[in-house]
């Protein structure tokens, strides 16, 4: 029975501090200032660059930034990353192996 009647206690103990927190949220809101109003900016048309010839070529596919590499050897350049990754992991040596073939 004791067990129950402080079962019972904590239940309470944990409205009232329900009940608190909730009357502290409210204090803190009304006291708050009112959420700022922001206003659209108008749509502004961004320059067409094509009519005047600077617009810039697609990018190539590339692994690293700067590095311009031909498709071809981007996906060599990821297998050899992924190569590498796996050697300081310390994976099977059949893995690397066949990996290596592949970039062959």
């Amino acid at each position: 029975m004791q067990q129950f009647d402080s079962f019972a206690q904590m239940q309470r103990d944990a409205a009232l501090r329900v009940m608190e927190m909730q009357k502290r949220a409210r204090i803190a809101v009304e006291q708050s200032d009112p959420p700022p109003v922001f206003i659209e900016a108008p749509e502004t048309e961004e320059p067409d660059n094509t009519a005047s010839g600077t617009q810039m070529p697609p990018p190539k596919n590339t692994i690293l930034p700067g590095l311009e590499l031909s498709e071809e050897d981007s996906e060599r350049a990821l297998i050899l990353m992924i190569l590498l990754l796996l050697m300081r992991e310390q994976a099977d040596e059949r893995l690397l192996f066949a990996l290596l073939y592949i970039v062959m």
